[in-house]
Formats: structure tokens, C-alpha cells, sequence
């Protein structure tokens, strides 16, 4: 029934969690695919020591070429009629694939969502989806409302006949998620936490972002501009979803002119969408001047200006 795919990278001291979670699961028909991008650590025997003593375990062995690489080198083999895809450095419940069984001999669905629980040592944060109409749930992922996570769901593989995750991109799942539930016809939501999210790990994409992994994030929420032309969204909403872009774009500017790490291919991306977009500014009368009076001086390159505006906020200068 299922396909379950890790990509394993340097996640030594979260592995076998991750895999004793997957393996005690209540619901036995599955296949796991441990996916070892060329990790350094010991996590490639990791991998190999679970798949002698449990037949339901198959590992690859790669050069490393990044999560997206591993991923689909996972959908590659994947035999089962749908997958799901763990985090290494995440685990889950121990009914988390009878839920997802028991959503599917009730609906047939073509992706099945489930809450989760963000984590790490001091914090702990639930989230529950409980929406039952198609067109809201895409909407709500088209329109950024809910993360385009790949994980905390299941997919029937046929999704991923014609596309798989873009290689060269840090947010493949930004990428690849929303058009998936763009082609689904049934979505249903599980309303349990049954997957944990760690962000605790230092290590992760996330937690080691730079002003590369912020373009890449532009270009993501760009991507689901065009998306929208494909659900049936409101005017205000299309403008709020514009709006929040915009204030994204405008902060990775001033990183940009100050650091000089974007390209000038890049840098000309960002700033051309910023000033084509200037016009859809909501707000007060002293936001809209405000906000544009900030864009002019970006689209100006006024560098002493953005050096200063990023002390005043104490906003993070990646590298």
C-alpha cells in the first residue's frame, strides 16, 4: 500500500528514531527506502544494519547530490500504489499509516494530509487540518496559508509520473507541492497530529538559511503566482498574496545591494518584480507611501540607505 521515502544526509543522532518509528508502525504493508546521498557519518551503515534484519527495507547508496536527487531516487524504485516521505531528523506515530489506510478505503483520495507537531528541547506546537472541501485546501496551498511541506502526507504515486523534484533548488517542496495538489481531484485530511517535525536540528536547510536559499524562496512564491491562474481566488486575495511578496522581496533587496552576493541575472529578477508590483501596495495612506518611498530608494541602489535600514530593524545580514 505504501512507500515510504527517507533521504539520509549527515543525521546520525536522529536515525534510528526516525527508522524505529517508521518499522513499529501498526499498519505493516509498506516498503521503506532509506536513501544514503553519500553521507559521511555512519548513517550509511545505519541504513544497512535495518535493511538485514527487516525485509520490508531497501537502501540506495549515491554520491551526494541533494535531497531532491534522493528523493527521486526513492520515487524511482518505489513499488507501492502510494508514498509518503519522512524527514530523517522527524519520526512519526505508530498509527500514522493506519490513519492514512483507513482515510483511503473511506475516500480513495489522491493525497492525504495529516497534522503534525513542530518540536524541539523546549517547545512544542500542534497543528490540525480539519477542512473538507477540495477547492478550500488548495487554495488555502496555493495561497501559501498552509506550508507546502512534502511531508505529513501521503501521495498516489501516479502524481509523480510526470514530475519529481526540481534538482538545484533548496525549496524543492515549494516547488513541486502546490502543483500536486493542483492535480488532485480528492484531498482528505486526517484530524490528528501524527507526524513530528523537528526543529531543533541546527543542521537543516531551515535553520542555516542564507540570501541564496531566500531567492530561492522568491522564486517559489513566484512560481505560486502563476499556480493561481489555475484555482478560482478573489481579487483582495490575489493583492494580500502579492503584498506579502512584496515586503519579502523588498527585505532580500537590501540584503542584496549590501552583501553583492545575488548575481546581477538574479538582483535584476528580484528588482524588476518589485517594480512591477509596486502598484498593488495595500494599506493605510502611510503604509502606501511608505512602503513605496522604501522601494524607490532599493530600485535606486542606495546602499547607505539599506545599511541603515537594516540596522534600524536588526535584520539578519546572510551570507
Amino acid at each position: 500500500m505504501f512507500s515510504i521515502i527517507v533521504p539520509v544526509y549527515k543525521v546520525e543522532e536522529y536515525l534510528n528514531r526516525c527508522i524505529e518509528s517508521i518499522i513499529e508502525q501498526t499498519y505493516s504493508d509498506f516498503e521503506l527506502i532509506l536513501v544514503d546521498d553519500g553521507s559521511p557519518d555512519n548513517c550509511g551503515r545505519i541504513c544497512d544494519e535495518y535493511a538485514r534484519l527487516d525485509k520490508r527495507i531497501k537502501v540506495i547508496h549515491q554520491s551526494n547530490q541533494g535531497v531532491s536527487a534522493a528523493r527521486n531516487a526513492g520515487i524511482k524504485i518505489s513499488t507501492a500504489e502510494y508514498i509518503c516521505f519522512v524527514d530523517p531528523d522527524d519520526y512519526v506515530l505508530g498509527d500514522f499509516l493506519m490513519e492514512f489506510f483507513k482515510a483511503i478505503e473511506n475516500n480513495k483520495p489522491d493525497i492525504v494530509v495529516c497534522g503534525f507537531t513542530e518540536f524541539n528541547k523546549f517547545h512544542k506546537r500542534e497543528v490540525i487540518f480539519y477542512d473538507v472541501d477540495v477547492n478550500i485546501i488548495k487554495k488555502n496551498m496555493i495561497l501559501y496559508k498552509w506550508a507546502p511541506a512534502v511531508w505529513n502526507k501521503c501521495y498516489k504515486r501516479r502524481l509523480f509520473d510526470d514530475e519529481v523534484f526540481p534538482t538545484g533548488h533548496y525549496m524543492e517542496d515549494l516547488y513541486l507541492i502546490p502543483s500536486k495538489f493542483l492535480k488532485a481531484d480528492i484531498i482528505v485530511c486526517v484530524n490528528k497530529s501524527l507526524y513530528f517535525y523537528n526543529i531543533g536540528n541546527y543542521k537543516s536547510i531551515m535553520k542555516t538559511m542564507n540570501i541564496s536559499k531566500e531567492y530561492d524562496v522568491f522564486l517559489g512564491l513566484k512560481r505560486l503566482m502563476e499556480l493561481q491562474n489555475n484555482i478560482k481566488i478573489s481579487n483582495e486575495e490575489r493583492i494580500e498574496f502579492i503584498n506579502f511578496i512584496v515586503k519579502f522581496a523588498r527585505k532580500l533587496g537590501y540584503i542584496s545591494v549590501v552583501n553583492k552576493k545575488l548575481s546581477f541575472e538574479e538582483k535584476e529578477v528580484l528588482l524588476n518584480f518589485l517594480r512591477d508590483n509596486m502598484k498593488f501596495i495595500r494599506g493605510n495612506i502611510y503604509i502606501r507611501i511608505s512602503e513605496k518611498f522604501l522601494i524607490k530608494r532599493l530600485l535606486n541602489g542606495d546602499e547607505w540607505f539599506c545599511k541603515l535600514y537594516l540596522s534600524i530593524r536588526h535584520m539578519k545580514l546572510y551570507s
